[in-house]
């Protein structure tokens, strides 16, 4: 009966989402639109919260508040922030005339070809540098320039994402942040800015891996919450997913929130005074931003087909002509003279595996998705990628009871047989698209055709209308952004929440300053134990991880 309860709720959500799709938000003004207005409509007295957060941030310089992104991506904070603050200041009724100003100071990005992309897209920016690992320093080499320029301070919003490579399930060779791989050396790059700079509100993501405990009970976000209380902001985190805010794509990604409790820290103040003054005031505030985020929710009732191009899209025809002329080159060269047996070799792997699945199913020799004769599509797909449509098509088809010949979805056939994301969804999360990874081979099942790296962008909230040129990189590069990319409602959601409490942080550093605290858990594991009572030892290692 409980099973039947939970595919009956199943069931009734969809139909719910179903009926919402027509009127669902299918732009990030409008998505801003909604969320600002649900927000303002169930706690009013927060639009002078916002008020007041652009207003301090205006004081002295214009009326504009400054942004500064590292390793975002696509930017996406811009956007998201372009529109949160038309929104706002069309909505308030004590906004100024003239509107809320902002503006985007810095980006940072190491890609040579990502950084053309932002540099035709996001024109309006200041500077663009290119090692995130520099920007604790006073000057670092910028690109727009192609010289040494000095680093800006004086932010408002610094949003950042430190690389995932290392933290992520998908990588076999993890390391921790206190390794220092890729992961360890970008965060070492947004504290040292932090430290130096001191921007107001400070907003990381990173994988939900981030949030597993290890063998040891040490989870690696607090390795992160520990080096922002140090440093004097009120820190916290959460899990988001995307498809709980507007879009139809399953993104879990954990957020954390760092709010700066003073602008210049008074030198006679230990840091562990500091520190346990941050954790008091986040104990109080963390709550209530968890809160304000769970009101932001908004479940996508769109279909990711909803945000896809039209078949007959020329940019579509380009892209299905350059997979085929791929294909033919493939095969020829497949035929030369000693590349017949490295072929052959590499294949060896999954022709194992997915004779394995084959006869572990007792599948025989049934092909029901590729079996179509003269089917032009199959021109794009390979020998392996062919296989296992066929095999993920049964598993669909029995496990599932349906048919998705017939039922949209989005495979990703970078993946092995074991693990195709998107072939295995929850009943009601069925219209939406699986999470958008920087190689990715997603592929419509109903369409018979690969998505374009334009179309990922979408499933991130990243529009076209909101970039000013799409058509001068290749659906390669756009699909790696996407999938590097912050979804922009998630990244809004954030700003909005941040706006609203941030300065509650500052309110209660200067009613009660750290005097005599008793000592908070340094940190805290998977069960919530505190680990004070460590030797010194200890204390030397979390200082250490702390990027101390």
């Amino acid at each position: 009966s409980g099973v039947l309860s939970q595919k009956q709720a199943f069931e009734a959500r969809l139909r719910d989402l179903g009926a919402r799709r027509q009127d669902a938000p299918r732009s990030l003004g409008a998505m801003s639109r909604h969320m600002t207005s649900k927000l303002l409509g169930q706690r009013p007295e927060l639009g002078h919260s916002m008020l007041r957060f652009f207003a301090q941030a205006a004081a002295g310089r214009g009326g504009t508040l400054r942004l500064g992104t590292l390793c975002s991506g696509t930017d996406s904070p811009a956007i998201a922030l372009k529109h949160l603050a038309a929104t706002l200041g069309a909505v308030l009724p004590d906004a100024p005339k003239e509107g809320l100003k902002i503006e985007h100071v810095f980006s940072c990005e190491f890609d040579e070809a990502k950084q053309g992309f932002l540099l035709n897209n996001f024109s309006d920016v200041g500077y663009l540098f290119s090692d995130c690992t520099q920007m604790g320093r006073k000057r670092a080499w910028e690109v727009k320039s192609k010289s040494v320029q000095d680093i800006p301070g004086d932010i408002d919003f610094l949003v950042a994402g430190f690389s995932c490579k290392d933290l992520s399930f998908m990588n076999s060779y993890r390391k921790t942040l206190e390794e220092m791989g890729q992961s360890g050396r970008t965060l070492r790059g947004c504290f040292d800015y932090v430290e130096r700079y001191r921007p107001r509100c400070v907003l990381l993501e990173n994988v939900y891996a981030i949030d597993r405990a290890d063998q040891h009970g040490l989870k690696q976000v607090n390795i992160v919450m520990e080096g922002l209380r140090l440093r004097g902001y009120v820190a916290g985190y959460t899990l988001m997913n995307s498809c709980d805010y507007y879009l139809p794509q399953i993104r879990h990604r954990i957020w954390m929130w760092g709010f700066r409790m003073d602008a210049a820290p008074d030198a006679s103040v230990s840091a562990a005074e500091t520190r346990e003054k941050a954790f008091e005031i986040g104990q109080g505030l963390n709550p209530r931003m968890q809160e304000l985020l769970k009101l932001l929710e908004e479940p996508c009732a769109l279909h990711f087909d909803d945000l896809l191009l039209d078949e007959d899209d020329p940019r579509i025809h380009e892209y299905n002509r350059q997979l085929y002329g791929k294909k033919a080159r493939r095969r020829q060269e497949a035929g030369e003279a000693g590349k017949v047996r490295s072929t052959l070799n590499s294949k060896l792997t999954w022709q194992q595996k997915y004779t394995m699945h084959r006869e572990k199913l007792d599948y025989a020799q049934e092909r029901p998705y590729t079996s179509e004769r003269g089917a032009r599509w199959k021109g794009m797909l390979n020998e392996r990628t062919m296989e296992l449509l066929d095999l993920k098509c049964l598993d669909v088809l029995n496990e599932q009871g349906m048919d998705p010949r017939e039922v949209p979805m989005l495979w990703d056939l970078l993946q092995s047989v074991e693990r195709v994301p998107g072939s295995r969804v929850r009943r009601d999360r069925q219209n939406y698209a699986t999470c958008v990874l920087p190689p990715s081979l997603l592929w419509h099942t109903v369409r018979h055709r690969f998505i374009l790296g334009q179309e990922k962008l979408a499933l991130q909230g990243i529009f076209e209308e909101d970039l000013g040129d799409l058509k001068s990189f290749p659906q390669a590069l756009l699909s790696d952004l996407a999938g590097n990319a912050f979804t922009s409602s998630v990244c809004l959601a954030m700003m909005l929440a941040a706006a609203s409490l941030s300065e509650e942080a500052s309110t209660a550093y200067r009613v009660s300053p750290p005097v005599g605290l008793p000592m908070a858990p340094m940190l805290v594991d998977a069960g919530g134990a505190a680990s004070r009572e460590e030797d010194e030892e200890g204390d030397a290692k979390r200082r250490r991880l702390c990027f101390v």
